[in-house]
């Protein structure tokens, strides 16, 4: 009988799945860190608007309180350019990550096709195999009725 079919490569295959499932996690991290920074600028996005409509609803503001409220909105603006920054590097990562998943994918599935393909030759070479022993098998039993007939 035919040994069973192995893989040579068997410890690559298993070690690029690793790598792809690593790249899969930290793709998986950072679009978290994105949606986080992303509702961390949401937040300071709607404070704003709470000051400004608050401020606009009161009327008479005394000048102390109007330069507390710039000076509130001025720092809210600096914290949603420094948002909107953290948002485009996270935006940025996430692209890197997504970049390096693909490839690890590629590295993975090429070596996935070299197995397949190794498969699929092992499967015929083993179908020539049982076809040679039936065949052998069939000449034996021929052979054999022709000495009983002879």
């Amino acid at each position: 009988m035919a040994k069973q079919f192995r893989f040579p490569l068997e410890k690559v295959l298993d070690y690029k799945k690793n790598i792809e499932d690593l790249k899969a996690g930290e793709l998986n991290r950072s679009r978290k860190k994105k949606r986080k920074e992303e509702d961390k600028l949401k937040y300071i996005e709607d404070k704003k608007e709470g000051i400004l409509i608050e401020n606009d609803s009161q009327g008479n503001m005394t000048i102390n309180q109007l330069n507390i409220a710039t000076d509130y909105l001025l720092q809210l603006n600096d914290q949603l350019e420094k948002g909107a920054a953290r948002v485009l590097d996270a935006d940025t990562e996430v692209e890197n990550k997504l970049d390096n998943l693909n490839e690890a994918s590629k590295n993975k599935k090429a070596v996935e096709k070299l197995r397949e393909r190794k498969l699929s030759e092992y499967k015929i070479l083993k179908k020539k195999v049982e076809r040679k022993k039936t065949d052998e098998i069939a000449n034996r039993s021929d052979l054999t009725k022709r000495k009983i007939t002879s």
